[in-house]
């Protein structure tokens, strides 16, 4: 009776010790608990606004590539600006599209500080117009298109064209008497001197005579200046596209071969265009 007593004293202690391990784990479990129930809410609605934010880019970008939303951008910067409003899961989203020149971009290459975006094409009288059918020597026809990005309503001067063909040509001859320009975007184009070839750096220039040191024989603003076949080509307003074309006669090997274009400014800067149209 004695040992049996002893028994149900030592069971009681530990029930007590089972009851004051719970009473300190209670709490913090139910403070636990409150969290995550108070948590769930908050990520519910992050994951339904990411998913809404989704959405509108899905949308957004059909409209870039399908539905023309680009053409409907006239002037750059916020005055350009596209803006839509979604209701997606009840889920309010605010997108706004804003036209920009993006450093890198494409084939393009653009510093911080250039403000025309210069886009070079082939056409090579085939169909795609990037390709050859053999190694014959064949008429190329460049287009460099100028396309003044910036946002600052300041003009820039454009001085000089520089246009380097590929290196892999053989018996590269620039096509005398096919040089036009375009200041309205490609609607009009007359015909101006040719450039100068320069066979042993391997690049064209126009105007021929224009002088990098000493400014002379740039592109003029004066339509009564004595090049005044180029007047329009150095003046740019935003938003302002203008073009120059020519013909190349020669024969390229197997491969790819891209052309470069270096546009010169007044201010002594340079803007590349990046190897661009590919053959």
């Amino acid at each position: 009776m004695i040992r049996k007593t002893k028994e149900l004293g030592q069971a009681l202690i530990m029930v007590l010790i089972v009851l004051a391990i719970g009473t300190v784990l209670v709490v913090p479990s139910l403070r636990l608990t409150a969290t995550s129930l108070m948590n769930s809410p908050i990520v519910e609605r992050q994951t339904k606004g990411l998913y809404a934010a989704d959405a509108a880019q899905e949308y957004i970008l059909w409209k870039l590539l399908y539905d023309d939303l680009g053409q409907e951008f006239t002037v750059p910067g916020e005055e350009g600006k596209a803006v839509f409003n979604f209701d997606v899961c009840d889920v309010p989203v605010s997108a706004t599209v804003v036209m920009r020149a993006e450093s890198g971009q494409g084939g393009t290459t653009l510093a911080t500080d250039d403000k025309i975006m210069p886009i070079k094409t082939v056409d090579t009288g085939f169909t795609p117009s990037y390709w050859v059918p053999d190694k014959n020597e064949y008429t190329y026809t460049y287009t460099i298109s100028m396309d003044y990005l910036s946002a600052d309503a300041e003009p820039v001067d454009l001085e000089a064209i520089y246009d380097i063909p590929p290196g892999e040509f053989s018996g590269i001859a620039y096509q005398i008497g096919t040089s036009e320009i375009s200041t309205d975007g490609g609607t009009t184009w007359h015909s101006v001197p040719d450039p100068l070839w320069n066979a042993a750096k391997g690049y064209l220039k126009w105007p021929a005579d224009y002088d990098k040191d000493t400014h002379t024989g740039a592109f003029s603003s004066d339509q009564y200046d004595i090049d005044h076949y180029f007047y329009g080509m150095r003046d740019f307003e935003v938003r302002e596209v203008k073009q120059l074309r020519f013909q190349l006669k020669g024969t390229l090997s197997t491969g790819i071969h891209c052309n470069w274009v270096v546009l010169k400014m007044a201010d002594d800067t340079n803007t590349l265009s990046g190897p661009q149209a590919s053959v």
